[in-house]
């Protein structure tokens, strides 16, 4: 689905009235389109050039981007981290949160120190 006032992939699009974000994921939804999201792994790493670099391959071809959480059981970059980054560079993204292996209070942590301006939506 395309917008008459979308700019190239990956920009941010101009937010209507009633919108939250300027995400395609809240366009495409309210416009009762059907949304398509991918799954990114968070780098291993602190640097943001690879997630920027992970999130172009997906221009043009999804609405959203899944930023997961704990995969793998190794050291990577946050969820949030990731989302965060996602949504500067007018990405539309979905903070995953895994409860498995967590306490409630880390779990509630997360989701509670997502700004709005970091992520608009989360999945827990």
């Amino acid at each position: 689905m395309r917008f008459d006032d979308e700019p190239v992939p990956g920009y941010p699009l101009p937010i209507l009235p009633g919108h939250s974000s300027p995400g395609r994921l809240e366009r495409v939804l309210r416009s009762g389109g059907f949304a398509i999201t991918a799954e990114m792994d968070p780098p291993d790493s602190a640097d943001p050039d690879e997630v920027l670099r992970r999130a172009r391959l997906f221009d043009g071809y999804v609405d959203a981007i899944n930023a997961t959480d704990g995969s793998g059981a190794n050291c990577h970059m946050s969820s949030l981290a990731v989302c965060a980054l996602l949504t500067r560079a007018g990405y539309a993204p979905v903070m995953q949160i895994s409860c498995r292996d967590k306490t409630a209070s880390p779990s509630k942590a997360t989701s509670w120190a997502a700004p709005p301006w970091a992520c608009a939506t989360s999945c827990v």
